[in-house]
């Protein structure tokens, strides 16, 4: 079994996350690609993110619909900082050594690699791959594949400032993720 991990935030989830997991899907010819929210980002701190069980909860409207993706609470569940390694180390449990996990970000991801809790172990468990982004170069890889894919030039904090500002986002998330966000007043200004 070949299976893709995508972690991150999702605050929100987006086309550009939806695009990236398919592409790589695809490329990488994975069974399956499981989307895993962190409960709290280690590079983020959480500054002002949206509670986790919500970013879990537009995530799994994101994918509703499409069985070759999947969704893990095991971040949330676990409490604390999320670190990615810990979570590799969980999935290759889960899975077994027979798995092929591949460990998939963005190319903004990059230049922090270094700095990742345990980047060298999350190289052991995991082929690691690094779908290149607009507006993000991807020269230098840290041993990292890189994939070329069609991406959207968009982040979750561009949707949020362009939300703040009150400009349209409808194209760049889907329709339910787009309809909870309007439904909850997500991101607005207080």
């Amino acid at each position: 079994m070949r299976i893709g991990i995508l972690g991150g935030t999702f605050d929100p989830i987006h086309k550009g996350h939806i695009r990236l997991a398919q592409a790589a899907r695809r490329k990488l010819r994975l069974d399956k690609v499981i989307f895993i929210p962190a409960n709290i980002a280690p590079h983020k701190k959480n500054r002002g993110l949206l509670p986790a069980a919500e970013r879990y909860k537009m995530v799994c409207l994101a994918i509703k619909g499409k069985p070759y993706f999947g969704i893990s609470d095991y971040e949330i569940k676990k409490g604390g900082v999320s670190y990615s390694a810990s979570t590799l180390k969980a999935f290759r449990k889960r899975f077994g050594r027979k798995a092929k996990l591949f460990f998939l970000t963005g190319s903004d991801s990059l230049p922090q690699l270094k700095a990742w809790k345990d980047f060298d172990k999350i190289r052991q468990l995991a082929e690691f791959i690094v779908a290149v982004r607009p507006r993000h170069k991807a020269e230098r890889t840290n041993g990292a594949r890189i994939i070329r894919i069609p991406a959207l030039d968009i982040s979750s904090t561009d949707i949020r400032e362009r939300i703040k500002k009150g400009l349209s986002v409808k194209k760049f998330l889907t329709a339910g993720v787009y309809g909870y966000i309007n439904k909850k007043g997500f991101y607005k200004c207080t």
